[in-house]
């Protein structure tokens, strides 16, 4: 079993939604994980052959793997929920015991 860090490869988008009447008050704070599987230097090819077939229902038109966050108001907590999220995706997938490093 391996450690592997996908970090590096992850991409994040943010955004703020403000409630209306009250721009100081932060309404949602949504984060949006992107994963490019085929792109990633780190994974094998059996490793990305898996994870497609298994998480087809979670990759874009454009092969990336999306994940959704905003459960929390805090962008970092939504990030933090969705990388993890993202790992266990990948360990269950794989059927591996946390062999992905956050």
């Amino acid at each position: 079993m391996r450690n592997i860090n996908l970090g590096p490869e992850i991409t994040f988008r943010t955004m703020r939604e403000k409630s209306k009447g009250k721009p100081a008050i932060v309404g949602s704070s949504e984060v949006e994980l992107l994963f490019h599987i085929d792109a990633s230097k780190l994974l094998s090819v059996k490793e990305k052959s898996i994870l497609k077939r298994k998480l087809k229902n979670r990759i874009t038109v454009n092969g990336f793997l999306y994940i959704s966050s905003q459960s929390a108001t805090s962008l970092d907590a939504n990030k933090e929920k969705a990388i993890e999220q993202f790992y266990g995706l990948l360990s269950e997938s794989l059927n591996t015991e946390s062999v992905f490093a956050a």
